[in-house]
């Protein structure tokens, strides 16, 4: 195929004067302490390296902007003869005095390596966020050797080349041969640079160098710098300072040491070497005749760099980490972790000031003075921006910036109307004035700001940096008929808003949603005022309260992913109503973020939590809320204390927001952070940008805009042909996709989607029913049109504002289920030790299992004219570019045909279609990586299309036929992902019969259950227990749902793969829990509560493991009532440990009790188990948790 391209044979040598030994050359890498021992392993780019003479490794890119002690930074340097400094394009968004400090040292640092004889190569690039400060940090630390980055970048208009960059995409391309003769250009005679980077910022970064700097390269006479602007887009037609011959590449001495300066994408410094899938046009390959010298350079300056310390016994000390594989440990202990001391004293701030610039009547210094004088440590603005100008607001933020001091805080702020009638807060030090310049996107141009609202509410977040946001008055948004859903890039929420203080918004349900909704979210006070005289009543009706007032700046004006961590260390809450009485001193978790791994390691799914409160005028309530659930997980009455603590015990079972709720009794109120009890490596959540969803579950999708839940997990192994450089969602090779559909044709007129109306799409409204640490179970509703982006009105999804709904789908209404379990990468290796192909060994595919209705609102006959009239899923390869020279085969077992392969070719024009038995299979071979299987798992009139396009198409329907208005199409199906390019019949067919339950199965306790795409049991008196295996084939942990459980904090399994209790998570609402576990052996289960209570109301918590060894397991049990519950506590016969234990438990109401187990009691429990296999394993588990420490 054309993109695996021939590199392994590329065998360069570089020259030098260098006497003969080692080099030890060290490349900044994030992570690298931990990312070196891979790259050692098995890199391309190591061994290229190493046949130059060149040891290489990685050194930790985060000590340069992070903590990291100044005498052990010099240290970490000198372990090497020569570093290559390769700059992030993301390292700080804010640069607050603690960096700037940072920076000045790091410069010493670098300056003082040189000058003791140290090589220093330096990759400098430009940023990549609007209103980033990466350019000014590392100008601070350039500036003791010479250099600055400038906001310009070098390209040649007249020798500009069009090049595929990476497989299916395309940059512009430079070449200079204007160089001078030194070791640095030695066996060079040409060089290629990129006019962009991946998001169109300069490729090729111009540096301003002092005298001290030789230049080495420069761009031809017809070369010139050009502007970059306010969104760091690299504009071609805004010439710069250079009009000819800019320079590009530097070199000079410093001491006894040596520099050179590349600047250029670190995406060109060897990180692709060896892929197939890179063009290596900069390293080595280059175009149009004319050879690229990229890595040559960089191996000339490596070694020129290196030179003075050669053979210098202090430096090139490393050593290189023998490889070793990560073990887990056996079990964990949280009991040594401590919750941290109680913070007394907390500094207070309100929200939502107008100045004297907009309709205030106070200027900034007035609300400073009330503001000291009402005992605030802040104040936050937020003069609305249609009463702004931009001189008026740059006065705001010069004033707040004057104001401002170490123990006070001033910030400016605004809210503004965007085009679908939201009214929005935002704050921090990033806001600025909306651009007033038009952009484009695409084929159109698009306006910012119209004087009077934000008519593009995205685009204007990412102007400002991501800032503080929160929607002040969430009732607008049903007004306008904008869906909750699909709002995105808001970070924060405001329960109540005031002007002066009249509630003018509540808000407060909302939080519960926003969190069900999987937002990263944290809360602010929001109270509208006028004057410097209502200070004191804001002060009294809403303030955010922090225990450490150094942090305030980090919160407002760093992005959501910090701020949140940094809020969580500064005791942040929100108070109404009493805030110099009611406080929420400590809101505490330990292992809220679920560490080792949970399927190697026991004990990792303890959650111990603790809260501290006061208030002088007495506590009347604290709850503890479950976000998930919309309701208390623990409610404590202290009887008017003063000051009351509790700890308390959850467990990693499903993955949901915690947070308290507090009142007092003269009526105050505050709300904490949440907490989210999940599991980072193998958990359902948002990238911290808040709108797609991300992370280790392999999929990517964006519940804001047109499009169905995804349609499978990413195939893990891609990433070992994924160019690696840049912040991307999926891999980056040809690699199979897919995505789910709601097309309908109807008789003649096509598909619904386009003819409903000009400029509308269909909706999804996502709601999360399980998120778990094994399945993940999604629902999603289409019925409604909205209005569409990337159109001449709205601008891409997350640049435009949010859309509104314009109509009822007249129609359809089409529900989707989506069960997602678990595949077998491991990101506790992966992103934990940053191993990546360590965390696959055990990686071979994965599935998804649909179900779905689809119900018609009229009378509708499907077209005649479409092969594949209800069409509900399509796969292709992306990127779509390399599909039309890539060879495709079809492999189906057809309804009609029977098995078949057919051969597609980029030359030959042909397209199939046929029909699909249940159980039957569809699948294109077209990547080197794998394909998608789509399996019907329902009956009904299933179809496929396909032909060079390297589309299939998939769905359901009878062509002709006419659906009566409300008759449904019910639907099941499955998408396998099989890793390798080698047609497997055998594998699919083998995965369906497993997911049909075809393999060796008993059940030894309760009943199978119905279920249309999981095997399901019925439990008998709350458990239930089943062998099953061995069956080879499912490349997962298989998915199992038991109902007939009582969700009340202990249901779990026990099985003898894995002979320890596991808790288990409960679909909302119902009586089903969810695990997956291996079938490649014999594997018995055991599954039920562990203790059932006769009153249901009780909440309980079992500890087995997590605590130190020898001790004794206990369960906590809570009562959220108002009344003493007196009631019997039992465990069901043939538990696990516990076998039908019982005893009688009394609990005050409103408190909690804890109940232990003795470990002789446990042993005749165990002893009584009539299984053998449980017996035997429940006896061995008995045993370790008796061991001394």
């Amino acid at each position: 195929m054309r993109f695996m391209l021939i590199l392994l044979a590329f065998v360069l040598f570089c020259t030098n004067s260098l006497p003969a030994g080692e080099i030890v050359a060290a490349l900044t890498e994030p992570d690298g302490n931990m990312r070196k021992i891979e790259y050692e392993h098995d890199s391309p780019l190591y061994k290229y390296f190493a046949k130059q003479g060149i040891r290489s490794s990685f050194i930790d890119y985060d000590i340069f902007a992070r903590d990291f002690p100044r005498a052990k930074f010099l240290q970490e340097l000198k372990k090497f003869h020569v570093v290559m400094l390769r700059m992030s394009d993301e390292t700080v968004a804010v640069l607050n005095d603690k960096l700037q400090r940072k920076a000045v040292e790091v410069g010493e640092i670098l300056q003082q390596y040189v000058e003791s004889g140290g090589g220093l190569v330096l990759i400098p690039v430009n940023t990549r966020y609007p209103g980033h400060d990466d350019e000014k940090f590392w100008n601070l630390v350039f500036k003791p050797l010479g250099m600055a980055i400038t906001r310009e970048g070098v390209a040649d208009l007249t020798r500009k080349v069009n090049h595929e960059w990476k497989i299916g995409f395309f940059n512009d391309f430079f070449p200079t041969g204007n160089m001078v003769k030194h070791p640095v250009t030695e066996n060079i005679s040409n060089l290629w640079f990129p006019f962009f980077s991946y998001i169109k910022s300069p490729g090729t970064t111009y540096i301003d160098y002092s005298a001290d700097w030789q230049i080495l390269v420069r761009g031809e006479k017809t070369a010139a710098t050009y502007q970059k602007n306010y969104q760091n887009v690299f504009q071609l037609d805004v010439p710069g300072m250079v009009k000819s011959e800019p320079a590009i590449v530097a070199a000079r001495t410093l001491g006894k040491g040596r520099i050179v300066c590349i600047p250029i994408q670190n995406v060109h410094t060897g990180q692709n070497y060896g892929k197939p899938t890179w063009s290596h046009i900069v390293e080595e390959r280059g175009a149009e005749g004319k050879s690229g010298g990229g890595m040559q350079l960089i191996c000339n300056a490596l070694k020129w760099c290196a030179e003075p310390v050669a053979g210098n016994p202090e430096f090139g000390t490393y050593v290189a980490t023998p490889y070793e594989k990560i073990q887990f440990p056996e079990s964990v202990s949280w009991d040594e972790s401590e919750f941290g001391a109680v913070q007394q004293k907390f500094h207070k701030y309100i929200f939502g000031l107008h100045s004297n610039y907009s309709d205030g009547q106070s200027s900034v210094e007035d609300y400073v003075h009330a503001a000291k004088a009402a005992g605030l440590s802040g104040i936050v603005f937020a003069d609305p921006l249609e009463k702004l100008s931009a001189e008026k607001y740059e006065s705001l933020r010069r004033d707040c910036a004057r104001y401002s001091s170490p123990d006070f805080y001033a910030c400016p702020g605004v809210e503004f109307t965007d085009a679908s009638g939201i009214r929005w807060f935002f704050a921090g030090e990033k806001v600025t004035w909306p651009e007033e310049k038009p952009f484009q996107k695409g084929n159109y141009t698009y306006h910012l700001w119209d004087g009077e609202k934000i008519l593009n509410f995205g685009t204007y977040s990412d102007q400002c940096s991501f800032p503080t946001a929160a929607v002040i008055d969430y009732a607008k948004l049903a007004k306008n008929q904008v869906r909750r859903e699909n709002l995105w890039w808001f970070w924060q929420l405001i329960p109540y808003a005031f002007e002066n203080d009249r509630l003018i918004a509540d808000n407060r349900a909302e939080l519960d949603f926003a969190l069900q909704d999987i937002r990263w979210q944290n809360y602010l006070p929001f109270t509208r005022i006028f004057s410097a005289d209502a200070v004191g009543l804001a002060s009294q009706t809403a303030v955010l309260k922090i225990s450490n007032a150094a942090l305030i700046k980090d919160i407002l004006t760093k992005g959501v992913a910090s701020s949140r961590f940094i809020r969580r260390n500064a005791d942040a809450s929100v108070t109404y109503g009493g805030p110099d009485t009611l406080t929420i001193r400590a809101w505490r978790a330990i292992n809220h973020q679920q560490d080792p791994r949970m399927l190697k390691t026991r004990g990792t799914q303890r959650v111990r939590m603790m809260f501290d409160v006061a208030s002088p005028d007495g506590i009347d309530m604290v709850k503890v809320m479950d976000a998930q659930a919309g309701e208390p997980l623990r409610v404590f009455k202290p009887q008017a204390a003063k000051e009351f603590s509790r700890e308390f015990e959850l467990v990693h079972d499903r993955q949901h927001f915690v947070y308290i709720e507090v009142n007092d009794l003269k009526g105050a109120k505050a709300i904490s952070d949440p907490y989210y009890i999940y599991d980072y490596k193998q958990g359902l959540f948002r990238c911290s940008d808040n709108l797609n969803v991300l992370g280790p579950l392999g999929y990517w999708w964006h519940p804001d805009r047109p499009e169905l839940l995804p349609l499978t997990k990413m195939l893990r192994n891609a990433e070992k042909l994924s160019v690696m450089g840049w912040d991307r969602a999926q891999a980056d090779c040809p690699f199979p996709s897919g995505r789910g559909h709601t097309d309908i044709y109807i008789d003649g007129k096509g598909n619904v989607a386009n003819f409903l109306a000009e400029n509308v799409a269909y909706y999804m409204r996502m709601s999360v029913r399980l998120s778990s640490g094994d399945l993940q179970i999604v629902d999603s509703i289409m019925d409604e049109l909205g209005e569409n982006c990337d159109t001449a009105i709205r601008p891409g999804p997350s640049r435009s504002s949010p859309p509104k709904m314009v109509a009822k789908n007249p129609y359809i209404i089409h529900q989707q289920r989506l069960y997602s379990p678990r595949d077998r990468m491991d990101h506790h290796i992966a992103w934990d030790n940053r191993r990546y192909l360590e965390s696959i060994e055990e990686y071979d595919g994965s599935m998804h299992l649909f179900t779905g209705v689809i119900t018609f609102r009229q009378d509708t006959r499907l077209s005649n004219d479409s092969f594949v009239p209800v069409k509900l899923a399509s796969t292709y390869m992306e990127p779509r570019e390399s599909v039309k020279h890539t060879d495709k085969i079809l492999m189906c077992k057809d309804a009609q045909k029977g098995f078949f392969l057919d051969e597609f070719t980029p030359s030959q024009w042909k397209a199939i279609r046929g029909s699909l038995a249940s159980d039957a299979y569809v699948a294109v071979l077209q990547s080197p990586v794998g394909y998608i299987a789509l399996v019907p798992l329902s009956d009904g009139e299933w179809k496929y299309s396909f032909d060079n396009s390297g589309t299939l198409n998939f769905g359901i329907g009878e062509p002709g036929k006419l659906y009566k208005e409300k008759e449904k199409i019910n639907y099941a199906f499955a998408t396998f992902s099989i890793v390798g390019n080698e047609a497997n019949p055998t594998r699919i067919e083998t995965m369906i019969d497993i997911v049909r339950g075809k393999f060796p199965m008993e059940i030894l306790r309760g009943r199978r259950g119905d279920d249309k795409v999981l095997i399901h049991f019925q439990a008998d008196d709350h458990s239930s227990r089943f062998s099953v295996g061995p069956k080879s084939g499912a490349g997962i942990d298989m998915p199992f749902a038991v109902s007939g459980l009582q969700d009340n904090g202990c249901a779990a399994i026990f099985t003898t793969v894995r002979p320890s209790f596991r808790f288990v998570p409960f679909e909302l609402g119902k009586d089903t829990v969810y695990f997956q576990e291996p079938i490649e052996n014999q594997n018995q289960i055991w599954c039920g509560n562990v203790f059932t209570a006769e009153d249901l109301s009780l909440k309980m918590t079992l500890v087995v493991d997590g605590q130190t060894p020898g001790k004794r397991p206990f369960i906590e049990i809570h009562n959220p009532v108002g009344r003493t519950i007196r009631t019997v506590v039992k465990s069901p016969p043939e538990t696990p440990l516990f076998n039908a234990i019982s005893f009688t438990a009394e609990i005050p109401p409103h408190e909690s009790i804890r109940h232990e187990f003795d470990f002789e009691e446990l042993r005749r429990a165990s002893e009584s188990i009539h299984d053998e296999f449980i017996k035997s394993y429940s006896m061995k588990y008995l045993q370790s948790l008796m061991a001394n420490p």
